[in-house]
């Protein structure tokens, strides 16, 4: 190395770990020695730090890997969208989130004389509830002749609709409504799962 000057150490009746300081016994060792004149680390501690440091990138490297992997293993296309909530008087079952959970209404996709849907979602103002990122609840007029359950409560958003709903009936579950474009523009359709809980299934238009 330019402008350093290393140790060099010649042992006698003792081999090279024992003259590495690697082991403990030195038997019979004669010593000639010249400091290293730098201040740097001498070559067999330079190499264990540099070992050491090695190992500390591999692990990282791998940790990364894992996670990677990990979140496309689990990477599907489809989420929770909403969660539906009936009412008989949506306006008051809106106004009940809003004060006992902190929440806000952040839009109101349908509005009828006979029918309301009120989207409201996590935060203190408007603007919080629209920037959330928790999954919305979405707050829809009870028919007067539903039963409990007459509904989906569960909302999935899906990459494909076709698809997700072959995949519904090849694992046990029934179709209830086919796919169709909703005043929303989204495609919608409802089916079941194998125990009779309803889902609905929605695609964007695009």
């Amino acid at each position: 190395m330019p402008g350093a000057l290393w140790s060099i150490r010649r042992y006698r009746g003792t081999d090279f770990r024992a003259a590495c300081g690697l082991d403990s016994e030195r038997r019979g060792a004669k010593l000639i020695d010249l400091r290293f004149t730098s201040g740097e680390p001498s070559p067999v501690e330079a190499a264990k730090e540099a070992t050491a440091s090695d190992m500390n990138l591999v692990k990282t490297v791998i940790y990364i890997l894992v996670a990677a992997t990990m979140a496309l293993a689990q990477e599907s296309g489809i989420h929770v969208r909403t969660i539906r909530v009936l009412a008989a008087d949506p306006e008051a079952m809106a106004t009940f989130y809003e004060k006992a959970f902190g929440m806000s209404e952040i839009r109101r996709p349908v509005i009828t004389a006979t029918f309301q849907e009120i989207v409201v979602n996590s935060g203190s103002t408007v603007d919080l509830a629209k920037q959330a990122t928790t999954t919305p609840i979405v707050i829809t007029t009870r028919p007067k002749d539903a039963r409990a359950g007459a509904m989906a409560s569960l909302i999935l958003q899906v990459p494909n609709i076709d698809k997700a709903i072959e995949s519904v009936k090849r694992n046990g579950g029934t179709v209830l409504r086919p796919p169709h474009k909703a005043s929303s523009g989204y495609i919608v359709a409802f089916v079941k799962d194998p125990d009779g809980n309803q889902v609905e299934l929605l695609m964007t238009g695009d």
